[in-house]
């Protein structure tokens, strides 16, 4: 007798009740594994003649391990004196059950493979074959006898038919159905559809057979063994349909609250094998369900399969609740940095929901999607500016910092007197910014250099796309990549960009510039020379842009505070990092470009000089200070002029590039010896300081020739 605490009172099971159970357990597998053997078999026949043929193999393969299993329990509670014989290999016990139980159904069974073999014989048209088989099936009918089944319907041995006792006649009429099904099927066509239809026939006959085994053994064992059985069928309890009634009444919400548990607890007590009555006292009574689990094992009840189905089911109910957003954003990680608060929310109503179920938390998926969308708002919240940092606290001084530093530039030029002294007074809670200010300035002065916009535009293409191209396209700088001004004078034309708007970076969406990205010093532009006049070719100026953002699908949003979203797409399919990653450079891009001193943007087409002068187009010195640009290092050098043809050249150069002659030997200063004065020029070889007195250079030894 057992004994389970559930909602605070005793629940009894008497012994045959746990007799029951335990033989319902003994019996489990070999019952459930029928059909599968059964198909297993039956799909390794060729055809119906086949099936005939083999048809003993059903006896000695499906039906016999079920009674021999079942005599096993039998011997194991010491039942077998005159009935049994322990060495007989279970041949008597297996002629027991059959002439004691299943006389009727094994004919049944017979008379179903007949049937079959009467269709075959149709459909085969050989009637005298068929004739022949009748008559021999006419004298067996009826009859069961212990060998099996033969083809000709001859059944094997002989023994004497005997009156089926009250549990097969339970199930007779069942059987007689059954029969009857096999004997009025009409005949098919096809041997291929006979040979389908009758795999449903005889497995719903070998089930049945199954059943009786099993209300067999049980009988057997109270009549010989006097053990007691609450005896049941398809697992319903004998006052089931009490139980039913109070789960109906609990449905519809009748129960006075005050009456509900006791309600619940004798709905258990009269049907402990019905799993909904574990699962609502489980969800509405967890504090008080004691034992409840054990009591559902013991019984065979799946409950724990129920509690992690719930559970998931509720646990996915608060997922969607919070995470809608990020469920459906074609841009889950921007989704996630939005509603973070909602995830760690869900995560923390998921965890108490477990802990107070005591629930495993590695059974609930959408916990491990909630932690995956929090790790990857902090790996994007990590970086800042297209740098990762060890931690996200750090991530966020970094930014805090970038802000008061960008703020406070924003009031004036990087390079006026004490804007250097300001920004170092400045608090700064990053280890960066309070170390390594002074490089940190010079490198944005650096950025800000009017002459080293392109190349800067450039190093920042190649920090986040290493190949020097976007899988949307190739990325060309202005000054730097080759045809980028053939490309840019295009772009002109189908774009009508103003003059003094100036190309910077190109994403080009085609091999020669028919549409594109491109970045000016003005704004950013969408453009696709097929679709002049569409959507598709959009002006986004610098002064509305806040931010641009990847709203997923290759959309991408552009914000600014107090005005409507605006969006452009493009045409080529790249997955959501790769957006997020032409994103990020975009806005750096775009930055670097906004924080160029206003009049330096507007004149990007021309060069600047040190001394602050604008230079025209192709012009390499300055008109005021005479210095020289040169281009590819992108600073100015001090030059003199050619004694011959009088063009201004670098500083220590050994010939002219426009009449080629040499100036190594002479450096031409006005002579002031005549006056008594001396006067300091450079040497043309070495470039070193000499006084106009001298002959030679001090340095290098070149001579000093005086112009007249």
């Amino acid at each position: 007798m057992r004994e389970y605490i559930v909602l605070e009172e005793k629940i009894v099971i008497p012994d045959s009740t746990e007799n029951f159970v335990y033989y319902m357990n003994f019996m489990k597998d070999i019952i459930e594994s029928r059909e599968n053997v059964f198909n297993k078999w039956y799909d390794s026949q060729r055809d119906c003649v086949s099936v005939a043929k083999n048809a003993d193999d059903i006896l000695e393969k499906i039906i016999y391990p079920v009674i021999d299993r079942g005599t096993d329990y039998l011997i194991k509670k010491d039942i077998c004196d005159d009935i049994f014989d322990r060495q007989s290999n279970y041949i008597v016990g297996r002629d027991v059950i059959k002439r004691n139980y299943l006389s009727m159904s094994l004919n049944l069974l017979n008379d179903i493979i007949c049937d079959m073999f009467d269709e075959i014989q149709n459909i085969n048209n050989t009637q005298q074959a068929a004739k022949q088989y009748r008559e021999l099936r006419k004298e067996s009918r009826g009859r069961f006898v212990g060998g099996g089944f033969g083809i000709t319907g001859a059944l094997k041995g002989a023994a004497e038919a005997a009156m089926l006792n009250a549990a097969s006649g339970m199930l007779h009429s069942v059987g007689n159905t059954m029969g009857n099904m096999g004997t009025a099927v009409t005949a098919v066509t096809s041997k291929a559809s006979l040979f389908k239809k009758y795999k449903k026939i005889l497995l719903d006959e070998i089930l049945e057979i199954s059943t009786i085994i099993i209300i067999a053994i049980p009988d057997i064992a109270m009549k010989r063994g006097n053990i007691q059985f609450d005896f049941k069928i398809n697992n319903q309890s004998p006052n089931a349909d009490s139980a039913k009634t109070i789960m109906l009444n609990y449905k519809k919400g009748i129960i006075p609250v005050n009456d509900k548990k006791l309600q619940l607890l004798n709905a258990l007590k009269n049907d402990p094998q019905n799993l909904n009555i574990y699962s609502i006292i489980w969800n509405e009574y967890i504090e008080d369900m004691g034992d409840l689990k054990n009591m559902a094992k013991f019984f065979n009840v799946p409950l724990e399969d129920e509690i992690d189905r719930i559970s998931v089911e509720h646990c996915e109910g608060i997922y969607k609740q919070y995470c809608n957003e990020y469920i459906s954003s074609k841009n889950p990680v921007m989704a996630a940095i939005e509603i973070e608060p909602q995830i760690i929310k869900a995560v923390k109503e998921i965890t108490e929901y477990c802990q107070r179920r005591d629930i495993e938390l590695t059974n609930i998926a959408v916990l491990d999607k909630c932690y995956e969308a929090l790790s990857k708002v902090e790996k994007r919240l990590k970086i800042v500016a297209g740098i990762e940092y060890d931690s996200r606290k750090h991530a966020d001084q970094i930014k805090n910092d970038r802000k008061i530093f960008y703020d406070y530039l924003k009031k004036q030029e990087i390079e006026d007197v004490g804007v250097l002294e300001g920004l170092q007074n400045l608090k700064y809670e990053s280890f960066e910014y309070q170390n390594n200010l002074l490089d940190i300035y010079k490198r944005e002065i650096d950025l800000r250099n009017y002459n080293l916009i392109f190349t800067n535009i450039q190093n920042i293409s190649r920090k986040y796309f290493t190949s020097g191209k976007t899988k949307a396209g190739n990325i060309e700088t202005a000054s730097i990549d080759e045809n980028f001004e053939r490309k840019a004078n295009f772009i002109r034309s189908i774009t009508n960009m103003p003059e003094n708007e100036s190309p910077i970076l190109l994403i080009n969406f085609s091999t020669d510039g028919k549409s594109g990205l491109l970045l000016t010093n003005f704004a950013v532009r969408v453009y696709a020379k097929a679709l002049l006049f569409s959507n598709k070719n959009l002006i986004y100026r610098y002064e509305d842009i806040d931010s641009i953002e990847c709203a997923g699908n290759n959309r991408f949003i552009i914000r600014k505070e107090n005005l409507e979203l605006r969006t452009f797409d493009i045409d080529y399919r790249l997955n959501i990092d790769e957006q997020n990653l032409l994103c990020d450079f975009l806005n750096e891009a775009v930055f670097i470009i906004t924080n160029l001193n206003e009049n330096d943007r507007i004149n990007l087409n021309n060069i600047k000089c040190e001394c602050g002068t604008y230079l025209a187009k192709n012009e390499k010195i300055c008109p005021v200070c005479k210095k020289m640009y040169l281009k590819e290092k992108g600073v100015f050098v001090e030059t003199v002029e050619c004694t011959y043809c009088k063009n201004r050249i670098q500083v220590g150069k050994k010939f002219c590039k426009i009449c080629g002659k040499s100036q190594i030997d002479t450096v031409n200063i006005t002579d002031n010896r005549q006056l008594g004065q001396a006067t300091t020029a450079y040497c043309s070889q070495c470039g070193s300081p000499v006084l106009s007195t001298s002959n030679f250079c001090s340095k290098c030894g070149a001579r000093i020739a005086v112009k007249q």
